[in-house]
């Protein structure tokens, strides 16, 4: 408590270093070289996926300790999304690049049509897929990833801003809803990924990822200079949660219980959803590296990728 008191009377930005430290327990699950990264994780039936840079595909089967590396003819790009969609699993990345699976071994490539750089993916059991990407990319796919065809968005109608923005991330539910998240601290919601979307949110700070609790009735978003929002009523409204931080925060990750775990640059913090707490997440495996992927399990197990293909497991 006096350590908070005094980064906040000296007139200061209340620093992570100020935060309590949460007991989560911390264990590395993967180790990469150098020169690799982890940009996404995701839960693929029993298995883990992750992908990275140069086409590579990461995936812990069944539960088991061990990794398995797979190399996707994809010329050195990099994946920078995977998400399930339907009974695949479908990768995004670099130059339009797009990748499915039905097992998580065997990878297809399809083409998108476009030549944009696609930074997330999200979709849902029915087959429903959306993939956002640099200069107001977005495409949208009805059958699990298997073709694709471009939604036109009217920005200046939209953001009344005269440029194509990035979108960094997008979440698409069970009914098909679908958010957006980019530059201008855009968040935007189509009832279907195909029209009639909205502005919900705009500000100053771009935003990173987002991330639906499983009821949806948390959503998350991150970004530049240690922007976290929330909204609890389906992104209607929103509020900032104070982080004391100027890091870039890169992704999210919400568990049942609307907790929130939220990943960056060198820095990774807690927030409880029951006591409005937010806690900096201690440890020399955290502070050390960027972590750019964030996911949640059925087991309530967080796992967090990201520099030199480093991969760690979080759990209360």
């Amino acid at each position: 408590m006096l350590a908070r008191l005094i980064c906040l009377v000296s007139g200061l930005a209340l620093s992570t270093e100020c935060l309590a430290s949460t007991p989560l327990d911390v264990q590395t699950s993967a180790m990469g070289t150098p020169h690799s990264a982890t940009f996404s994780l995701t839960e693929y039936g029993s298995d883990l996926v992750g992908v990275g840079a140069g086409g590579q595909v990461f995936v812990k089967r069944d539960g088991k300790e061990a990794w398995d590396t797979i190399q996707l003819p994809a010329e050195q790009r990099a994946l920078l999304d995977v998400a399930k969609v339907g009974q695949s699993v479908v990768a995004v990345g670099q130059e339009g690049l797009i990748y499915t699976s039905k097992d998580a071994k065997d990878w297809s490539s399809i083409e998108s049509g476009s030549q944009a750089r696609l930074f997330g993916i999200s979709g849902n059991d029915e087959g429903l897929a959306v993939a956002v990407g640099a200069f107001g990319a977005v495409l949208r796919s009805t059958d699990s990833g298997r073709s694709w065809e471009p939604v036109p968005m009217d920005w200046m109608a939209l953001l009344n801003e005269p440029y194509e923005p990035h979108i960094y991330d997008v979440h698409v539910d069970a009914s098909g809803r679908t958010t957006i998240v980019g530059e201008f601290g855009m968040v935007a919601q189509s009832p279907d990924g195909a029209a009639d979307w909205s502005l919900l949110r705009k500000d100053e700070a771009s935003l990173f990822a987002i991330a639906y609790s499983a009821s949806g009735s948390d959503i998350y978003a991150v970004g530049q200079a240690g922007e976290l929002i929330h909204s609890s009523d389906s992104g209607d409204n929103w509020q900032r949660i104070e982080t004391g931080t100027e890091s870039i925060l890169l992704n999210v990750s919400v568990d049942a219980e609307g907790n929130a775990l939220v990943s960056g640059l060198r820095d990774c913090l807690w927030y409880s959803r029951a006591d409005q707490r937010l806690q900096k997440v201690d440890s020399p495996v955290l502070s050390e590296k960027w972590y750019s992927a964030a996911t949640v399990t059925q087991d309530k197990r967080f796992y967090l990728a990201g520099q030199a293909g480093h991969i760690v497991s979080l759990s209360k």
